[in-house]
C-alpha cells in the first residue's frame, strides 16, 4: 500500500480514538494472604469490583465500535481514501510510464553500448594491425640502418684505402678494390729507382740483366730487376712477361688480370686515327718521331677516370693472363663500335716465339698502333717469352 495512504488512515483511526475512552484499570479492593481466611464480604467486594470494571468496559468496547463504524461510513474518509488511491494509482501509472520510458532508454544504450564495444573491438583489431605494421617498420629500420651502418663501413674502408696505396714503388691509384700503378712501369737495378742513381733497363734496346724466363730476375735471383711507377720517365720496353711479372713482385706489387686492366682503363679517350699528332691525345702516332714511348704522364687528357694514364697507346702492356693456342690460323679483327676499332689479334701457335706455348695477353695497343689501339685492343698472339720495342708492363696490388 502507498505510504501516503497508510499515513491518512492511521490519522483517522487516531481521530476515532478521541470519540469514546479507552477502557479503564481493575481497581480491586481487597487482598488476601497466604493462609488467611477469605472473609464473605471482602469476596463479594472484589466480585463486585470485577463486575463494575467489565461492564463498564463492554460499554466502552460498543461505544467505540459505534464511533468506528461511523467514522468507516462517512464520505470524508471515503472521499480521502478515493482521493488517495487516485493519486496513488495516477502515482503507479506516472511510474509505469517512467519505467516504460527508461526501459526505452535501456534499450537504445544497450543498442548504444553493442555499436560501442563493436566499434572497440574493431578499433582494438586495428591497433593491433598497426602495432604489428609498427613492429615490422621497425624490424625493417633496424635491418636499413644495419646495411647504411655496413655501407657506411665499406665506403670509409674504401676512402680510407684510397689515401693508403702505397708509395715505396711509385706512384699508384685506386681502382675499386684495388692499387694500380699510375704510369707505365720503368725497371731499374734498385728498387728506388732513379732516386738513388739506379740504371734503367728496356728504354733503347733489350738491355735487362737477367734472362728472358725470369729465373734469375727475383729479388734473391743474381740478376734482380725492380718496377717503379714514375712520372716523366721513358717507360721501360723490350721486356717478357717473365721479367715483367718478376719486376713487379720485387716491388711488392703484380701483374694486372685481364678484368682488372680493363676496369683500370675505363674512360680512357680513344685516340683514333689521327694519336697525338692533335694535342692532348694518346700516342699513337708516331710519324716524324723517334720509335719509343713518350715520357709517363706526358700527355694530359690521356688518362683513365680512376686517373692512371696511358692505358691507351704509347705503350702495349702485359697482363697477367694466358690463353692455350689453338693452332688454328691467325687471325686479325677490328671491333666495330662501340670499341672505336681497335684490334683483336687472335692465337696462333705459328706465330708463338716458342712453339707450343701458350699466348701471353697485352693490351692497350702501341705508339704505332694508330686508331687500332684504344682500351679494347687485345693480343694474344705471343708467347710470354717474346720481347718488342712497343711492349711494356704495369703493377698492382
Amino acid at each position: 500500500m502507498n505510504k501516503k495512504l497508510i499515513s491518512q488512515v492511521t490519522a483517522s483511526l487516531f481521530a476515532i480514538g478521541t470519540v469514546s475512552a479507552w477502557a479503564g484499570e481493575l481497581d480491586i479492593p481487597n487482598t488476601f494472604s497466604a493462609g488467611t481466611k477469605a472473609v464473605a464480604d471482602e469476596v463479594n467486594a472484589n466480585f463486585s469490583a470485577v463486575e463494575t470494571a467489565v461492564d463498564d468496559n463492554a460499554q466502552k468496547i460498543t461505544d467505540n465500535t459505534a464511533a468506528i463504524s461511523g467514522k468507516l461510513d462517512s464520505s470524508a474518509l471515503s472521499s480521502s481514501l478515493d482521493a488517495t488511491t487516485t493519486t496513488a494509482g495516477n502515482s503507479i501509472d506516472g511510474n509505469k510510464l517512467l519505467i516504460d520510458s527508461l526501459g526505452t532508454g535501456v534499450s537504445v544504450n544497450s543498442e548504444s553500448i553493442s555499436n560501442l564495444t563493436t566499434r572497440v573491438t574493431t578499433a582494438e583489431g586495428t591497433i593491433d594491425t598497426l602495432t604489428n605494421a609498427q613492429t615490422t617498420l621497425e624490424g625493417d629500420l633496424s635491418t636499413l640502418e644495419s646495411d647504411v651502418a655496413d655501407q657506411e663501413s665499406r665506403i670509409n674502408a674504401v676512402e680510407s684505402g684510397m689515401s693508403t696505396c702505397p708509395t715505396n714503388a711509385g706512384e699508384m691509384v685506386r681502382v675499386g678494390p684495388l692499387c694500380v700503378d699510375k704510369y707505365e712501369a720503368s725497371v731499374w737495378s734498385l728498387p728506388d729507382g732513379a732516386s738513388g742513381g739506379a740504371t734503367q733497363f728496356g728504354i733503347d734496346a733489350d738491355d735487362f740483366p737477367c734472362s728472358d724466363n725470369g729465373n734469375d730476375c727475383s729479388m734473391a735471383g743474381a740478376n734482380p730487376v725492380y718496377a717503379r711507377s714514375d712520372a716523366a720517365v721513358k717507360p721501360s720496353s723490350y721486356i717478357t712477361w717473365f721479367q715483367a711479372q718478376q719486376a713487379c713482385a720485387n716491388a711488392g706489387k703484380r701483374l694486372l688480370t685481364n678484368a682488372e686492366w680493363q676496369m683500370a682503363a675505363a674512360g680512357t679517350p680513344d685516340p683514333g686515327a689521327d694519336g697525338n699528332d692533335i694535342a692532348n691525345q694518346c700516342n699513337t702516332n708516331t710519324a716524324g718521331k723517334v720509335n719509343t714511348g713518350e715520357s709517363t704522364g706526358g700527355t694530359a687528357q690521356c688518362v683513365s677516370n680512376w686517373g692512371a694514364f696511358d692505358m691507351a697507346g704509347n705503350l702495349n702492356e702485359w697482363i697477367a693472363d694466358w690463353i692455350p693456342g689453338d693452332g688454328a690460323s691467325s687471325g686479325t679483327t677490328f671491333l666495330p663500335d662501340p670499341f672505336g676499332g681497335d684490334i683483336v689479334v687472335n692465337v696462333n701457335t705459328a706465330s708463338l716465339t716458342t712453339t707450343g706455348m701458350p699466348a701471353g695477353v697485352y693490351r692497350g695497343g702501341g705508339y704505332g698502333g694508330e686508331a687500332s689501339a684504344g682500351i679494347f685492343a687485345f693480343f694474344a698472339a705471343r708467347s710470354p717469352d717474346f720481347s718488342n720495342v712497343v711492349i711494356g708492363f704495369r703493377c698492382g696490388l
